[in-house]
């Protein structure tokens, strides 16, 4: 009897709720629809800037051209190395689409001011000095031999002042690996 009567309450209960269910599961719907064709609509706008990228990509060339000097302004040496694009092939109309995120002239360039010290002993703060006078950011050196700073307390103080210290041996021991993978190949 028991059982009936939850049956009974189930299917009052069920009639009550069923059709205001039935406008709400509608509207989800409706909800669901209109996401699924936003989704799609962006889908598109992707494939078709990812076409226009890929065509803009294909017709893009990065031409690298490093000018080497010596003893320029009291630096031993200075690179000069400039990126530029070079485009081809592609329509103005494309170029027009991307240039407000990409500049399409000289992309970049950098300058590589280097002191160069077959060893380099006590006299570090005076090298210290004159590399920031000249604004040289690198260092390469043959060995250090100071007594009164060990090897990482001098590195940390170039280190600090935004100077890079290349070793010699750690330049030959790349140079020495990249032959030897070149050769493999």
């Amino acid at each position: 009897m028991a059982q009936v009567e939850r049956a009974y309450a189930a299917k009052i209960f069920f009639q009550r709720w069923h059709p205001s269910s039935r406008d709400e599961i509608k509207k989800c719907q409706r909800k669901i629809d209109e996401y699924r064709q936003k989704v799609a609509e962006c889908r598109q706008k992707v494939d078709v800037e990812t076409r226009a990228f890929t065509r803009l990509e294909e017709s893009v060339d990065v031409e690298r051209k490093c000018i080497t000097k010596f003893d320029v302004e009291g630096i031993d040496v200075e690179i000069d190395c400039r990126f530029d694009i070079v485009r081809h092939g592609s329509s103005m109309g494309e170029w027009a689409n991307w240039k407000g995120h990409m500049s399409f002239d000289s992309f970049s360039s950098k300058k590589f001011r280097i002191r160069v010290e077959p060893t380099v002993s006590d006299n570090y703060p005076a090298v210290f000095r004159q590399m920031r006078a000249k604004e040289a950011k690198y260092l390469f050196i043959g060995k250090y031999e100071g007594q009164g700073a060990t090897s990482e307390q001098f590195e940390a103080l170039f280190r600090s002042a935004g100077l890079t210290v290349v070793y010699k041996h750690t330049v030959d021991d790349k140079l020495t690996a990249r032959n030897s993978n070149d050769q493999k190949t």
